[in-house]
């Protein structure tokens, strides 16, 4: 009998083991999340978007009301970087044309101004996108960013508001709504492509 093991290049712990933190000292599930939080999703994320969709689809528009791949992997760390840069009354995270392409989504009734919120101008040609690398750059810095608001957290040198701990909730949710659509997709996908 042979046994072959994988260990998955993702885990996300139990509710019950959330880490003791400075921020959090009792590990309550529900409180302010940890910086772990964030870079269990993170590494999900980059595994779904950069694992699971070949370079060459990045461009590639598969539903009609949703945008290409490559918007995804600049939306979520847009989101972050404004949310953040409200929260703390400061500049957001360079370049800021990325908050003019990256902002927001495609909703059902994206033509209904009066059903829903302004959508963001991205680029109509594949070549007026900014490319990969620049992308992944920018994502790098606003989760450097985070990670720096962290130690100073920590560190006592800035306080945990109510406003900034709900906005670090809502990040945390809207990257997780993310993962488990993006998901939802591509196991749909891999229906159609092999339906037995």
């Amino acid at each position: 009998v042979l046994h072959v093991l994988e260990r998955p290049p993702v885990l996300f712990p139990r509710l019950s083991l959330t880490p003791r933190t400075t921020l959090n000292p009792t590990g309550h599930p529900f409180s302010a999340p940890a910086l772990s939080a964030f870079r269990d999703g993170w590494r999900a994320w980059d595994l779904i978007t950069l694992g699971m969709v070949p370079p060459a689809l990045l461009h590639a528009q598969p539903i009609d009301l949703r945008h290409k791949p490559l918007f995804y992997l600049g939306h979520l760390p847009t989101f972050l970087n404004l949310l953040l840069s409200a929260a703390l009354n400061e500049q957001p995270v360079g370049p800021a044309r990325f908050a003019a392409i990256f902002e927001r989504g495609i909703d059902p009734h994206v033509d209904d101004p009066e059903h829903c919120h302004a959508h963001s101008e991205v680029p109509q040609r594949d070549e007026d996108w900014p490319a990969l690398g620049e992308v992944l750059a920018y994502r790098d810095r606003v989760r450097a960013r985070l990670a720096a608001l962290y130690r100073e957290l920590e560190a006592g040198e800035r306080v945990l508001t109510r406003r900034l701990a709900r906005t670090l909730v809502m990040v945390l949710e809207h990257d997780g709504f993310h993962i488990e659509v993006r998901m939802l997709f591509r196991i749909t996908a891999a229906a159609r492509a092999d339906p037995d």
